[in-house]
């Protein structure tokens, strides 16, 4: 926390439960007031911890108040086409 309150853009953490990762965004953008994004390696991933997210960012709203999660499409993927599962 000290690293972007220091006003770093980028800090990352490896070794944390699948539970934890979504928490510990959660926090950030609550303890911070900064919005964030949460990158997975997939669609399928992203849709795997977003309610784990969206549950997180309710006990800790972001700087609206309210929790605003949503996803973007992998790269190479066309605007208008249904989103693949992974």
């Amino acid at each position: 926390m000290g690293e972007l309150r220091a006003g770093s853009n980028l800090v990352g953490l490896s070794g944390l439960h699948d539970v934890a990762k979504p928490l510990v965004a959660a926090y950030v953008v609550h303890e911070l007031r900064r919005p964030a994004f949460f990158v997975t390696e997939n669609n399928r991933r992203a849709e795997e911890l977003a309610e784990t997210l969206r549950f997180f960012a309710q006990i800790f709203p972001g700087p609206t108040g309210s929790a605003s999660i949503g996803r973007w499409r992998a790269r190479g993927a066309a605007i208008w086409a249904p989103a693949a599962p992974g």
